[in-house]
């Protein structure tokens, strides 16, 4: 408070005053940020909610820097609007004379009529008017021209001028003057805030508390108590509109118990008008709908009568029937029109032509009852099969009882081009890397998708055969082709899809191919993929491939290498760099609420859940061809089984421009072979880096309490049981800069006893529940956000707090490591770690 006490002293004009604090007072926390929310007026942001200091200096010194601009800037937004009024008014002259021109040209072809016939008259007349329609056109042009301009080259000063320079507005914030006003209608405002959560006696007083130029608030809050709902009742004129009331009365969010809170209301006037526009009642809407209440009762319950009235003068609602569907398709571009009628729908389509048998699953619209919510499934429905730029749904009344749908859509480009160049961070060094996409659309007419997609990078990465951490350059390229289809693909009856499968799914088969070179060894992998994707009406995404498919060979691999393998994880770890089949069968299922991972600081979560079944696709080969239980052509097989689940939540922090993000990750994969059976080394876990634990090098964590020497640490440690946890402070700092605190733990284990090559049991390498929560590695740090809206930059400095692969007495390092760079892991990446 003392240096904001100096700047107010210096700043602030004479009968100013800081809003300094303001603090609301309520025992109920859930009405907390809600009261806050309903304050008209708000003290300035606090850096990292720890002072306002730095705004306020900030704001002080560029209004300073900008005093003597001002007068400049103002000087020269006069000029610019001065020297462009004069050329304006110049052209308005002009048209104005023009136009006198013009009419005096039409005098005279009256005064000339005798002399000519009728229709010669009404020609010259009529080219008379075209060619005044064009100059003023083109006059009129020059105006619009010449205003675009004044206004985009005064728009930088009108903005300096009304907001300040940009340290006022980007790094610092405009001090925020005590208004007593605004502090009546705060009063007015949390009240009735109280009474909409169903206090209706809620009541609220402030004390303001003046100390040389601050004004410090208090909010003391009496909700009273609060009211709840005793009954339900509907009325309505129409008795086939109470049936419905009726019917649906277990689907309504009031009911007795709750809370009178009008948030309820709304809902529930939503739910009639959607359940009646679902049945037919294409006009009904919410303004037909009221709520009674009955408030007379002295134990705070609430009575609640719904009423749904008739239209104006006791009219009786229409229900309407749907008698026409239509698909319109790219109508504005057409040069060769196709009509055809297939169940139902009549499809008109241009020069892009898209099968109706392939479509017609996708328009849920059809004759009879007209369902608001067939308009929406249908443009979700087309929506997702990317061949659309938009898509609309036109619904019209035919006539007094019936109405028609239209649905109009307009096709992206056939084929699209993409092309992205950058750099990669990994292993904390910078590598190139390039990436180039195909897309070929409706490949078959009936909206399928084709994408070819390739990628070529340069990595730099610590040997890991040199503890000295010599750099060495590898090379990785990737292929893969995609082809979805917009519905399912399978040898069975339409009518057995139907039962089976969900409505909207689509099939997807891939392939693809990815050679990656390093000086240990030379890898090829190839994939196959066939499964089935789609999203239900509560925006979850489920993802089901049957079958998922992996060769991998290894053509070439250094022996020093294999023999380091063989001192980290035995043979079963060396057999991963073999040639190799991988199969499985995987499902997950994932969905997000709020804008996640957009930079908004919003309340946001998000959830994943993955399961995998490896080998048994193999169950459906022969066993002679197989040959045996270990291989299939000459290749050994896996059988595995992996679980894991993600969960991410972001809060705001009230209106702080602050969010608490977290984030847990659990995982448990298993190889179901022999005891010298091993999981491939893509299906193991691995823990540290920018997405994950931030202290830790990536992949470098673990594992357990195993204790590592100087080689260990240069390879990646893999587990087969995983425990990530991160939490994260975020906070809007200046202009498009953010800050970030962090804490993160995490480990990996293996879910039996370890033994390295000499039989010696690794201590603390596997998981057991008596002592797992004592091994987690934590670390701590701060970061950067740079936020340019489509793009997030990310610059993250953590160090290690507790590293569990130390001598018990030494793990604590909160003190050899605080703030030491030679301890520092930097981190950048794109985007927000989770």
């Amino acid at each position: 408070m003392q240096l904001t006490s100096c700047l107010s002293s210096r700043y602030l004009e004479k009968g100013e005053y800081l809003l300094y604090d303001v603090d609301v007072e309520v025992d109920n926390l859930a009405l907390e940020e809600g009261l806050y929310a309903a304050l008209k007026q708000k003290p300035n942001r606090k850096w990292f909610g720890i002072s306002r200091e730095p705004y306020l200096y900030l704001y002080y010194q560029g209004e300073k820097s900008y005093k003597n601009k001002r007068a400049i800037d103002s000087l020269k937004l006069e000029e610019l609007n001065r020297h462009y009024e004069e050329k304006i008014t110049k052209v308005q002259t002009r048209l104005s004379k023009n136009q006198h021109a013009y009419l005096d040209k039409k005098d005279r072809l009256f005064e000339k009529e005798s002399s000519m016939t009728e229709e010669q008259l009404y020609d010259k007349l009529f080219k008379l008017a075209k060619n005044m329609e064009k100059d003023s056109l083109r006059y009129l042009s020059k105006i619009q021209k010449l205003q675009e301009k004044q206004f985009d080259k005064g728009s930088k000063l009108r903005t300096r001028l009304a907001k300040g320079n940009w340290r006022m507005r980007l790094m610092g914030e405009k001090p925020v003057l005590y208004d007593s006003t605004k502090t009546r209608y705060s009063l007015n405002s949390m009240e009735s805030y109280l009474h909409s959560k169903g206090y209706l006696n809620g009541e609220v007083a402030v004390e303001v508390d003046t100390t040389g130029k601050f004004v410090q608030q208090v909010y003391t809050v009496t909700p009273g108590p609060l009211s709840k709902v005793a009954t339900v009742s509907y009325t309505a004129q129409d008795p086939s509109l109470l049936q419905y009331l009726e019917d649906t009365r277990n689907e309504s969010v009031l009911e007795a118990g709750i809370a009178l809170d009008r948030q309820y209301f709304s809902e529930e006037r939503r739910r009639i008008a959607t359940l009646m526009k679902n049945n037919g009642y294409y006009d009904l809407t919410i303004d037909y709908i009221y709520f009674e209440l009955d408030t007379a009762k002295d134990d705070h319950r609430v009575d609640i009568n719904v009423i749904l009235n008739n239209r104006s003068g006791n009219v009786p609602h229409q229900r309407y029937t749907l008698q026409g569907v239509s698909f319109e398709n790219d109508m504005s571009k057409r040069t060769v029109m196709d009509t055809v009628k297939h169940q139902g729908v009549l499809f008109y389509q241009g020069d892009r032509f898209y099968k109706p048998k392939a479509l017609t699953p996708k328009i849920h619209l059809t004759d009879g009852v007209y369902s608001q919510k067939d308009v929406q499934d249908t443009r979700a429905a087309l929506g997702a099969m990317d061949v659309f730029k938009f898509v609309d749904v036109q619904v019209a009344k035919k006539d007094s009882t019936t109405l028609t749908a239209h649905v109009i859509t307009n096709s992206l480009d056939k084929y699209q081009y993409s092309f992205e160049t950058g750099l990669n961070m990994n292993d904390r060094f910078p590598g190139p890397f390039t990436s180039f996409t195909l897309t070929n659309r409706n490949v078959f007419n009936g909206g399928e998708v084709l994408q070819l997609q390739g990628r070529f990078s340069l990595e730099a990465q610590a040997s890991t055969l040199d503890v000295e951490d010599q750099l060495y350059t590898g090379q990785e390229l990737g292929v893969n082709t995609s082809l979805l289809f917009p519905r399912v693909v399978f040898p069975m009856s339409e009518s057995l899809k139907e039962r089976l499968f969900v409505k909207n799914t689509q099939t997807l088969f891939l392939t693809g191919a990815t050679f990656v070179e390093r000086p240990e060894y030379k890898r090829l992998n190839l994939q196959g993929v066939f499964g089935y994707q789609w999203r239900n009406q509560h925006q979850a995404n489920f993802n089901v491939n049957l079958f998922d498919i992996g060769v991998t060979s290894t053509p070439e691999v250094d022996e020093a290498f294999l023999d380091r393998l063989r001192e980290i994880g035995g043979e079963p770890l060396v057999r991963n760099f073999d040639s190799g089949l991988v199969s499985s069968t995987n499902a997950y299922y994932t969905k997000a609420t709020g804008q996640f991972g957009m930079g908004q600081l919003e309340n946001t979560s998000f959830i994943k859940l993955f399961a995998e079944l490896g080998g048994n696709t193999l169950d459906f080969i022969d066993q002679q061809f197989l040959g045996d239980d270990e291989q299939i052509l000459g290749l050994p097989y896996y059988r595995f089984l992996k679980f894991s689940a993600e969960l991410r939540k972001a809060i705001r922090l009230g209106y702080l421009n602050q969010q608490l993000a977290s984030r847990l990750y659990i995982g448990v994969a298993r190889s179901l072979g022999g005891e010298e059976s091993s999981l491939p080394y893509e299906k193991y876990f691995f823990s540290g880096g920018s997405n994950s634990n931030r202290a830790w090098r990536p992949r470098r964590i673990g594992p357990g309490a195993y204790q590592q020497t100087d080689e260990d640490t240069n390879f990646e440690q893999p587990g087969e049981v995983i425990i990530e946890g991160n939490l994260e402070w975020r906070s809007k700092m200046f202009g498009f800069i953010h800050g970030a605190l962090f804490l993160d733990a995490s480990n990996v284990w293996f879910y039996q006893k370890q033994y390295d090559e000499d039989n010696n049991l690794k201590e603390g390498a596997h998981f057991e529940f008596s002592d797992f929560w004592k091994e987690f590695a934590i670390g701590y740090g701060a970061g950067l956000r740079l936020d340019f809206t489509y793009v997030l930059l990310r610059f993250d400095v953590g160090f290690k707090m507790y590293d569990p692969s130390l001598s018990m007495g030494d793990r604590f390092l909160l003190k050899q490591n605080f703030l030491d760079p030679t301890k520092a892991e930097f981190n950048i990446a794109i985007g927000y770690p989770f």
